[in-house]
């Protein structure tokens, strides 16, 4: 039974996971290096409860419980002691995630599910430095996640169906759609998102059609916008996605030139004031 989740790693997911986690009724331990992030985090969720109370989605008991039930830590020994389920939510690189995970093993209890918010790395990959790869998993959810509800469940090579379980059970706890995908690179979302904005930028690149016009499309196909996407996720996070999908997948997932020209230029996107659309100075 779940009843202490940790979360390590106060970034846009990181701090997301722990909003809903709180919600959901799970004792939550939020931890990050720096004190006044954490302070800042807890604000921050703080504030996004005080929104849905006025929007009517949440009572004000139920927001002031929830708060209640984060804790701030900066040591990571004590924020997963008694945890139940460790959510790792560090920058997609992976030895920085195996570092962590070996960490992990060795600290929380030896029930402890140890979960992967990676985008794009196995989870097998991950999971293989720990003594306990049965009880690890990943949990990935796709584009902004304070807007899309989506979660992909991910199977490693030794994933216990029991964990498959329990992970299935937080995720409805905490009130988000969820798909059980295999381990492999990118998974699902990922490849398919990534396909998607090297195909756009190759449009513009090859003068087919301008960007606003690109994104225009595939807002009336599909309803999204793909290049404004790629901007709000950063593109340096989209290079980072299509050179480790080419590694695994081959030369479809090659970055396009204009795609390697801007992450050059640190154009990243909204969070630097310019991507593949410029923006005002000091966007986040």
């Amino acid at each position: 039974m779940i009843e202490n989740v940790a979360v390590i790693g106060m970034g846009k997911t990181g701090a997301h996971i722990a909003r809903l986690t709180a919600l959901a009724g799970y004792r939550t331990t939020i931890r990050d290096l720096s004190r006044d992030l954490l302070e800042a985090t807890l604000h921050d969720i703080g504030e996004s409860y005080k929104r849905l109370v006025s929007a009517g989605l949440l009572g004000d008991k139920e927001a002031d419980a929830a708060l209640k039930r984060l804790f701030p830590e900066v040591v990571i020994e004590k924020a997963v002691i008694t945890s139940d389920l460790v959510f790792e939510a560090l920058p997609d690189l992976l030895e920085l995630k195996r570092e962590l995970f070996v960490e992990l093993d060795h600290l929380s209890p030896p029930h402890s599910v140890l979960v992967t918010t990676t985008a794009i790395h196995s989870v097998s990959e991950i999971s293989a430095v720990t003594k306990r790869p049965e009880s690890c998993l990943g949990m990935h959810w796709m584009g902004d996640p304070q807007v899309t509800s989506l979660v992909e469940i991910v199977k490693g090579f030794k994933t216990a169906t029991a964990t498959l379980e329990i992970a299935q059970g937080v995720a409805e706890k905490m009130k988000q759609d969820w798909l059980l995908v295999q381990d492999a690179e990118g998974f699902v979302c990922s490849r398919l998102l990534t396909s998607l904005i090297l195909e756009c930028s190759r449009l513009t690149e090859e003068g087919v059609a301008t960007m606003e016009d690109v994104d225009r499309a595939m807002s009336v196909i599909m309803g999204l916008s793909p290049l404004a996407l790629a901007d709000s996720l950063g593109l340096d996070k989209i290079h980072a996605a299509a050179l480790r999908l080419t590694e695994a997948y081959g030369e479809r997932f090659l970055p396009t030139q204009d795609l390697e020209r801007r992450v050059k230029a640190r154009c990243y996107g909204k969070s630097t004031g310019c991507g593949f659309f410029p923006y005002g100075t000091n966007v986040k």
